[in-house]
Formats: structure tokens, C-alpha cells, sequence
């Protein structure tokens, strides 16, 4: 493999961890677990010993937030290792903003909620032409609790 390969590789497992914070903060919950592989495994930085493994499963829990409750991903320290032309690893921190109430719609409001800070760790595979993640594990680090 080249280094044009190796790059295009990094950039794609980059955008699909960018992509999943933005469609968990937006809700949209079925787009994001197509960034999956369709046997992939999530283990939320929340209960990171409990596997959820499938799209469906992967939808059916993040929707279980309550509308009222609002989310920022923040993604950062992001490195990915390619393996081969058609396995990749990644690992990156992020911090969550959650606010637990008065936050449904876009309105701007006094944060009272709560921040974690901890780390992904990601394996990606090549799959139907798409990078996809094949198992994430989310680990909490540190917990802020406001209000």
C-alpha cells in the first residue's frame, strides 16, 4: 500500500468518527448505526462492558434518549493506524456535553447539565466499498456533574 492509499484510508475512518458525533448529537440515530458494519459492536462509554451488537440494536438504544435531553460531542486527538488495504484501528478522546432538561429544539439555554471526558477505541473494516466500524468502545475517563 502507498502513502495515497494509506491517507485516503486515515481520512475516511477520520470522517466516520466525526460523523457519528454529529448524527448522535442530531438524532439521527438509524443514519449512525449505518456507520456500523452490519454486525458491528458498540459499547457506550455509559456501560462499556455490555456490548450492543447490529444496526437495529444500535438504533434502538440511542433512541432511548429523552427528547429533553441534549448532546455535544466534542472529538479530538483523533489517530488512526491502517492495518491493511482493508482493516484500519483508531483511537480518540472526546468530551460530551449532555444537558439533561430544558433543552429540546435549538434554543440556546444556561447550561446545567453534566461533561465527560474519555476515549474511543475503534476498528474499522472495508466493507461493500465503506469504511464502517466494526466495534467501538467507549471508556469514561472523568464526570463533571453541573447544577
Amino acid at each position: 500500500m502507498d502513502q495515497l492509499q494509506e491517507a485516503h484510508i486515515k481520512s475516511c475512518c477520520e470522517s466516520v468518527i466525526l460523523k457519528f458525533a454529529l448524527l448522535n448529537d442530531s438524532r439521527q440515530y438509524e443514519a449512525l448505526s449505518k456507520l456500523f458494519a452490519a454486525d458491528g459492536v458498540f459499547l457506550r462509554p455509559l456501560s462499556p462492558d455490555t456490548p450492543i451488537r447490529g444496526r437495529d440494536a444500535i438504533t434502538a438504544d440511542l433512541s432511548r434518549k429523552p427528547p429533553e435531553m441534549r448532546s455535544v460531542h466534542v472529538c479530538t486527538n483523533i489517530l488512526v493506524d491502517v492495518i491493511d488495504s482493508r482493516s484500519a484501528k483508531a483511537s480518540s478522546y472526546f468530551t460530551v456535553y449532555l444537558q439533561h432538561e430544558g433543552a429540546a429544539g435549538n434554543a440556546v439555554v444556561r447550561f446545567n447539565g453534566t461533561i465527560y471526558v474519555g476515549c474511543y477505541e475503534d476498528t474499522f473494516v472495508l466493507e461493500n466499498g465503506a469504511w464502517l466500524i466494526e466495534r467501538r468502545q467507549g471508556r469514561n475517563w472523568f464526570e463533571l456533574p453541573m447544577g
